[in-house]
């Protein structure tokens, strides 16, 4: 399962902005090649970032998230990684 939602959040961060998803989208996202995308994307330091931050989730909750709560933190994820990378400013 944790793998599922590695590749899944994967693809989420290599999807544009208000980008249209269609099946055609996710496929050429998963498509031979892109891996190695996804890899240079999911550096180490994203994922040891992602792991702290549901880490502090947990504690906070004195659980670990459900799905939908680690959903919502994964778009959390995506919009930070955007505004950090300078390809999206959420002021404007």
């Amino acid at each position: 399962m944790q793998q599922v939602e590695r590749i899944r959040f994967g693809v989420l961060l290599m999807l544009e902005p208000l980008q249209d998803i269609t099946t055609e989208v996710i496929y050429q996202k998963l498509s031979i090649g892109v891996v190695k995308e996804t890899d240079k994307i999911w550096t180490t330091n994203l994922h040891n970032l992602y792991n702290k931050c549901i880490n502090d989730v947990s504690k906070d909750l004195g659980r670990q998230p459900i799905l939908a709560e680690r959903q919502q933190i994964q778009s959390q994820f995506y919009i930070s990684y955007l505004e950090d990378s300078g390809e999206y400013d959420v002021e404007n």
